[in-house]
């Protein structure tokens, strides 16, 4: 979702590049970007972004709202070296929100003087919008994958297996605990156990 919100950014908002930062740690790195030239896009995905006023992203993570700088080259404060190598001079940054929090920042450039219409500027919102459920969603499916190999480590391969089950997962997706995830898998496997033998399985407390 993250890299199609960028694409459509880009197309419809009329800019030569755009990138979207993810926060990771105290700083910002890219996690998707469109257009541009392979030196720029490498450029910025060697280096990360924190915030500050010394570049776009920086002041919409710092400020949480979004700025727009016509000629970055009049801009005395602005002086990250990505503009060197990329060649932008209008820029329009959009900041990736969630729960009050800066979480990202969506960055729109043109290589001339062009600032961005009201009406381009209120796409950019929405695409930053739908971006930060793309950002929700894989930091969700992270935490799944982080907590199903966590528990996967100490389980039985029948525990395990229904851990990482539709109904485990989703467990884990709605802020279950492991704990319980596990309790609940385990306790399914003895009641299975139980059930070849003809024993019924004892009610949970």
């Amino acid at each position: 979702m993250l890299d199609a919100s960028v694409r459509a950014a880009v197309r419809l908002c009329r800019a030569d590049y755009g990138v979207a930062y993810v926060l990771e740690g105290d700083a910002y790195r890219v996690a998707a970007s469109a257009g541009g030239t392979d030196e720029l896009d490498r450029w910025e995905r060697e280096h990360t972004i924190k915030p500050g006023r010394d570049s776009v992203a920086g002041r919409v993570a710092l400020l949480g709202e979004a700025i727009q700088i016509e000629d970055v080259q009049d801009d005395r404060e602005y002086v990250a070296t990505g503009q060197q190598v990329g060649g932008y001079r209008t820029i329009f940054g959009v900041p990736i929100q969630q729960d009050g929090t800066v979480s990202g920042v969506l960055a729109l450039t043109r290589t001339e003087v062009r600032p961005f219409a009201d009406a381009e500027k209120a796409l950019a919102i929405g695409f930053a919008e739908q971006a930060a459920i793309g950002v929700a969603n894989a930091r969700l499916l992270e935490t799944i994958d982080r907590q199903r190999g966590q528990l996967a480590r100490f389980l039985s391969p029948q525990v395990a297996e229904l851990v990482s089950s539709p109904e485990g997962e989703a467990l884990l997706a709605a802020g279950f605990d492991p704990n319980q995830v596990l309790a609940r898998a385990a306790q399914t496997v003895l009641a299975n156990g139980l059930g070849l033998l003809g024993v019924a399985a004892p009610e949970r407390m």
